[in-house]
């Protein structure tokens, strides 16, 4: 099976910026701001989650009902599902 990615344009200031802050691969932290991070503060609190913080219930994660009918459309196709 070969993986497939897609590169989305990414401020590099920013980037740069958390990849320095947290000590994190240049991939990481791109990937952090092309899905949404977008400042130190959210960086941190992105990467210490907290379940009493963000999310007391799961259909509040962002994108969770996506990932739910994704998963869900993958099992009935008999699909592989990798995490």
């Amino acid at each position: 099976m070969t993986a497939q990615f897609k590169v989305s344009s990414v401020n590099e200031d920013l980037v740069s910026a958390i990849q320095h802050e947290f000590a994190l691969p240049r991939f990481v932290a791109a990937t952090m701001v092309a899905h949404g991070v977008s400042d130190i503060q959210s960086a941190g609190r992105f990467l210490t989650p907290s379940l009493e913080r963000d999310w007391r219930n799961p259909y509040e994660i962002p994108q969770m009902d996506a990932a739910v009918d994704a998963v869900e459309r993958a099992v009935r196709q008999g699909k592989r599902i990798v995490v």
